[in-house]
């Protein structure tokens, strides 16, 4: 069923115009566009991690393109 779910993706993706044959648009990119638009609008990095149903801040981070570090104990700021 997966493959399946993958193909149709990719068969929409292509009829779009959002797939090419130079650049390739995959499901965790969809993702990666709303985490994005999510903090855009919120400001708010638990909000993405709420909405799209993950378990870490670290993930909705990656998720949304966002660099971010945490100073470790010890670490000069």
């Amino acid at each position: 069923m997966q493959s399946s779910v993958g193909a149709g993706f990719s068969e929409i993706a292509r009829r779009s115009g959002l797939s090419t044959m130079a650049r390739k648009v995959e499901p965790r990119d969809v993702t990666r566009y709303v985490a994005r638009q999510i903090l855009n609008e919120t400001g708010q990095l638990s909000e993405v991690a709420r909405r799209l149903g993950l378990s870490s801040l670290d993930q909705a981070a990656d998720l949304a393109d966002l660099q971010w570090n945490t100073p470790r104990r010890g670490d000069a700021t």
